[in-house]
C-alpha cells in the first residue's frame, strides 16, 4: 500500500514510500526527471531540484541526516521504493558500488586509493587495485 508524507520544507507536497511526488493542492503525480550527469531521478519543488531517493529517505526514516549517503540497495538508481533505500557514510556507499561493480560515483573528496595519503599505511587501501576509489583520502 502506497504511504504519503508531507515534504518539510515543502508542505503543499507530499512524497510516498514508493518514490512518487504529488502536488497535495490537484493530487497530481510529479513526472521525475532523469538527471543525465548522475542518472538518478529528480523532481522540481518550486524552482529547485530534489533527488526523489532523498526526499523518500528524508520523510520516512527518523533522525538527522545531514551529510550522509542515500544507498540504493539493489543499485538501480531510478529504484526509489522505500525498501530499496538505506542510509550509510560516503565510504559504505562507494564500498557497496565497488563490490557490486556499479560505476562510482564522482565526488570531491574520493580518489583512487593509489593517490591516497594512507595507502602505504593503511591495509585496506594497500590490498586495492589501483582504480579502487577510497572516500578517506586525497590526492598528495
Amino acid at each position: 500500500m502506497e504511504k504519503w508524507i508531507t515534504i518539510r520544507e515543502h508542505p503543499n507536497y507530499e512524497v510516498s514510500n514508493r518514490g512518487n511526488v504529488r502536488n497535495k493542492r490537484n493530487g497530481y503525480i510529479l513526472k521525475p526527471q532523469l538527471n543525465r550527469k548522475d542518472g538518478y531521478h529528480r523532481v522540481s519543488l518550486n524552482g529547485k531540484h530534489y533527488y526523489i531517493h532523498r526526499l523518500v529517505a528524508d520523510a520516512f526514516f527518523d533522525g538527522e541526516h545531514q551529510g550522509i549517503d542515500v544507498n540504493h540497495i539493489d543499485g538501480n538508481r531510478l529504484n526509489n521504493d522505500l525498501t530499496n533505500l538505506e542510509w550509510c557514510t560516503r565510504k559504505e556507499n562507494i564500498k557497496h558500488a565497488y563490490i557490486n561493480g556499479l560505476k562510482y560515483p564522482t565526488v570531491v573528496r574520493v580518489v583512487r586509493c593509489k593517490f591516497c595519503i594512507h595507502r602505504n599505511e593503511n591495509d585496506f587501501c594497500a590490498s586495492r587495485p589501483d582504480d579502487f576509489f577510497c572516500s578517506d583520502g586525497e590526492k598528495r
